[in-house]
């Protein structure tokens, strides 16, 4: 007779529980939710950011025409630049490059002359105080919405008042009449 062949026979495996795995299965669970918890703070962040925070983190909507906005303006830099002053008439608000269009301010980063490279650094310092004094409006300009550079022509004021008539009014920038008056002479 031959031999008698015994087959094993299938046995379940044992599947760990999450249970049973212990603290491996926990750290697992909580690096999930910390990965979703920053997730959603950034998602979040996206649209809702204070105006502090501003420059750090990205902003969804730019600015519409008559909005009304209270942010904190620093003087740019290297950085992304969300909220801050490039020069005497030219500044980012929430990420978009604007023009103020009813001024021309000295030039910061090409002056002809000393004098000009002095009040171009005070106009600068000017519009920033000026723009973290409160609430501004952005108003679009008549005429084109953008110069050949594409930055967006606006008129920003407060309370009805536009902040390049104070520029103005403190020997800081001329009237905009089409072409560049100099500071030198």
């Amino acid at each position: 007779m031959g031999k008698i062949l015994h087959f094993p026979r299938h046995r379940k495996k044992h599947i760990p529980k999450a249970a049973d795995q212990g603290f491996l299965s926990t750290l697992q669970e909580i690096y999930g939710i910390l990965a979703l918890a920053i997730l959603l703070a950034f998602g979040a962040g996206y649209y809702f950011v204070p105006s502090d925070v501003g420059r750090l983190l990205p902003v969804a909507l730019a600015p519409t025409p008559d909005d009304s906005i209270r942010s904190y303006f620093g003087v740019c830099g290297q950085g992304r630049r969300i909220n801050c002053v490039v020069d005497g008439d030219t500044l980012y608000v929430h990420g978009d490059k604007i023009r103020l269009s009813d001024i021309n301010t000295p030039e910061l980063f090409s002056p002809q002359c000393g004098r000009e490279a002095q009040l171009a650094a005070q106009a600068q310092q000017r519009l920033t105080q000026l723009l973290n004094q409160g609430p501004i409006e952005i108003k679009r300009s008549f005429g084109r919405d953008e110069d050949v550079y594409g930055r967006k022509l606006r008129k920003i004021t407060r309370d009805g008042k536009s902040l390049g008539d104070i520029l103005v009014a403190e020997g800081l920038a001329h009237k905009w009449h089409g072409y560049k008056q100099s500071w030198c002479s």
